[in-house]
């Protein structure tokens, strides 16, 4: 095995590797003026299939991070859903708390009143997942900090917060990196896949405070990060504790933890619940009577009269008269978009659109690749293959294809947009 990094040696060493993905342009003097996008914002971007989602505004993108204090042998990164070899009936419980939790996020007047007044997306599974409900998603974030934040700061259950070492010995940590063009890209569509969704700016602050992207990972899908070992001291981790505020600015009690917390521990629904989860993740084999006959042998209770988790009246009052006066403006500073010209005459540019897509995207982070790959620099850390079964779904090999670009004019800061009437609710 490959020597360990110290902490300030993997710092240096991804640092270096980073600037080979820099192109030329961005060296030019007073480049990092002009460049350097305004901190904690976020810039609509569409799909292909047109959705609407709020992607963390960076100069680049080239890496994704998972920060965790080891290597665990029994789960090698397995989504919380499949960890501990659930059976059928245990897993489709946790798919009835996320239709729960589901239901709930729709009944909240910022999802209702304007996420979906607007069209921008809501990553219910990724939003699950950061809340504690056992899902498919696995957490990346684009900010090494944050990462490094959850791999060198212990976790307290009992008090769900987090703490530093003060133990006076050398730790050890590991860092998963993922290459969204390499990694994650989608073979004939020049475009990522929809296995990689940025969280991004989400109703609620958690979400949106460790900048989060979201891998999807379903059973028997062969997943394939970079693992960097590395160690680091008491005092590294003091550090990054005291920088996020004592893990407060990452890890929080809000108005959806308190109701998550209910729906991750529930085992009575409503049988409403059970039929939407029916629906959507039918388990191979099971008839609806099969099915309720093994959740009750695992103190599941179904009934009519079930009373699902919900925001009270008085709640969803509160949460209107404290966006309108406070939090509504300062989300419309955070909410930017960069609009762009697809046509080129020889002389003037036309074709408007009001958003960038995330193939726009794509075909820029693959040029910061080409470059890349021909600078010289040693890269940190060692390929890893997780889940993989005889019934894994291999990788597709790279597309080393030729493609059209076309010449495009675009804005270089992404910049608020949308008005005070936009963004105010109503009962």
């Amino acid at each position: 095995m490959d020597k360990k990094l110290s902490l300030q040696e993997l710092r240096k060493q991804l640092d270096d590797v980073h600037k080979t993905y820099e192109l030329d342009y961005e060296h030019a003097i007073g480049a990092d003026l002009v460049l350097t996008p305004k901190p904690d914002t976020f810039e609509v971007v569409l799909d292909r299939h047109g959705k609407k989602f709020m992607l963390p505004v960076a100069k680049d993108y080239p890496f994704l991070y998972r920060g965790q204090d080891k290597e665990y042998d029994s789960v090698k990164c397995l989504p919380t859903l499949y960890r501990g070899n659930p059976t059928d009936e245990e897993i489709f419980l946790e798919r009835m708390r996320f239709i729960e939790f589901k239901k709930l996020l729709n009944s909240h007047p910022i999802v209702s009143g304007f996420y979906m007044r607007h069209g921008f997306n809501i990553d219910y599974e990724g939003l699950a997942q950061h809340y504690g409900l056992k899902t498919e998603v696995l957490d990346f974030t684009d900010d090494l900090d944050i990462a490094l934040f959850f791999a060198m700061c212990p976790y307290d259950a009992s008090s769900d917060t987090y703490r530093f070492y003060n133990d006076g010995v050398i730790h050890n940590a590991i860092l998963y990196l993922i290459r969204p063009v390499l990694d994650y890209g989608e073979d004939g569509h020049f475009d990522f896949s929809d296995r990689l969704n940025p969280i991004g700016l989400q109703p609620f602050y958690r979400p949106r405070a460790q900048r989060g992207f979201a891998v999807h990972l379903p059973l028997n899908v062969l997943f394939r990060p970079v693992l960097i070992d590395f160690t680091f001291t008491d005092d590294d981790s003091k550090e990054i504790y005291d920088h996020f505020n004592q893990g407060k600015k990452l890890w929080f009690e809000d108005d959806l933890s308190r109701k998550t917390s209910e729906i991750k521990h529930k085992k009575d629904f409503s049988y409403s619940i059970f039929d939407v989860t029916w629906e959507q993740y039918r388990p191979k084999g099971y008839s609806k009577t099969k099915l309720k006959r093994a959740l009750n042998n695992i103190g599941v209770t179904l009934g009519k009269k079930v009373k699902n988790v919900v925001f009270s009246g008085a709640e969803i009052v509160t949460f209107i008269k404290r966006w309108n006066e406070t939090e509504a403006d300062e989300m419309r500073q955070k909410i930017c978009r960069k609009i762009w010209y697809d046509t080129f005459d020889g002389k003037h540019f036309s074709g408007f659109h009001e958003y960038r897509t995330q193939r726009a995207i794509y075909e820029f982070e693959s040029f910061r690749l080409i470059k890349a790959v021909h600078e010289k620099n040693s890269f940190p850390g060692r390929y890893v293959r997780y889940n993989e079964t005889k019934d894994s779904v291999p990788n597709k090999p790279y597309n080393t294809g030729w493609r059209k670009m076309n010449v495009k004019s675009m804005g270089v800061q992404a910049k608020p947009f949308l008005s005070k009437e936009d963004m105010i609710l109503t009962l």
